[in-house]
């Protein structure tokens, strides 16, 4: 987004991400946000299949103050009541400082994933919470919570082979994100 953020625009996949946070606009100088939330919620219910072990995967960066937190929640739904309406369970919770130092500016986004398998079979919407807290640190950013690449994994495992050996080969795997 062309909002001012104190890490620039970050991503796992070009060319943007979904970012919530303070902006340099709105910090310093006597200027402190308030307490408050930030809430994205996915538009469309996600279809989580009977079968395999379904996993909800996103790319994560949250660097805020130290009480600050993000969390993922999720609701079964059918589409009927609007979201405010629904009884929303967390999932995930994450938290970071975003300090003065450099490599806080230059962190990259990490990989995390959610087991959805007690929602086999069901329709469930997915919301990300930002949940800011009164300032109160020093030396210390609001850079937002950076969220990228939000998929639903699943899959089934088969028994591919077996070894008595230190090491087992595998060939002709495909790309992709594989467990073996």
């Amino acid at each position: 987004s062309s909002t001012d953020k104190f890490r620039g625009n970050s991503f796992h996949s070009e060319p943007r991400s979904f970012w919530t946070g303070v902006s340099p606009n709105n910090f310093g100088n006597g200027i402190e946000p308030v307490n408050g939330q930030s809430i994205l919620t996915l538009k469309n219910p996600i279809s989580v299949p009977n079968e395999g072990d379904p996993e909800l995967s996103y790319w994560s960066l949250f660097q805020a103050e130290t009480a600050d937190r993000g969390f993922v929640q999720i609701a079964l739904t059918s589409g009927a009541a609007p979201p405010a309406q629904l009884d929303w369970n967390t999932v995930d919770e994450v938290q970071g400082v975003c300090g003065n130092n450099p490599s806080h500016l230059s962190a990259p986004l990490t990989q995390r994933r959610v087991d959805l398998g007690a929602y086999k079979g069901k329709e469930i919407l997915v919301r990300f919470v930002f949940n800011r807290l009164e300032g109160t640190q020093i030396n210390v950013f609001p850079c937002g919570w950076y969220v990228d690449d939000i998929t639903l994994f699943h899959g089934t495992f088969d028994q591919i082979g077996t070894t008595k050996e230190n090491q087992f080969v595998v060939t002709d795997r495909p790309n992709g994100t594989v467990a073996y």
